[in-house]
């Protein structure tokens, strides 16, 4: 197990990225904070510094939620992503499972790396899922 995690923290770096990815963020803007799920239906995307260009690709909620609890977001698509993660404690350290429907994909932490920024904030990644 610890060498597949090993592994998947690795891809980035190597340029090896899975072609579909679900990145699990936190988001802080003038003051409020949220979290969302972005779909990138190509990985090597959310290292661009921008959000997924189809709002489809986006499910947020008004609060930020707790990553190691059971989560369900339904997209604009109808798409609904289950998430299932315990408290990996180290980057790249396997932290449980995600399902979109049509995927299942393995989950590992990742290091709270900017994924995108706007004039009064950011969101950070802090679980990445590869299918």
């Amino acid at each position: 197990m610890k060498i597949t995690a090993t592994i998947a923290s690795l891809l980035p770096v190597l340029g090896l990225v899975a072609a579909d990815a679900l990145h699990l963020t936190d988001c802080n803007f003038g003051g409020g904070s949220y979290s969302e799920i972005l779909y990138y239906t190509n990985d090597a995307d959310s290292y661009s510094g921008q959000a997924p260009a189809d709002q489809n690709n986006i499910c947020q909620w008004v609060t930020q939620k707790s990553w190691t609890s059971p989560q369900s977001c339904t997209f604009r698509s109808g798409v609904t992503v289950t998430t299932n993660l315990s408290g990996a404690s180290s980057v790249g350290a396997y932290a449980g499972t995600a399902s979109n429907g049509y995927h299942n994909f393995n989950c590992y932490k990742d290091s709270g790396r900017v994924i995108y920024t706007i004039s009064s904030g950011s969101c950070n990644s802090l679980y990445y899922c590869l299918s």
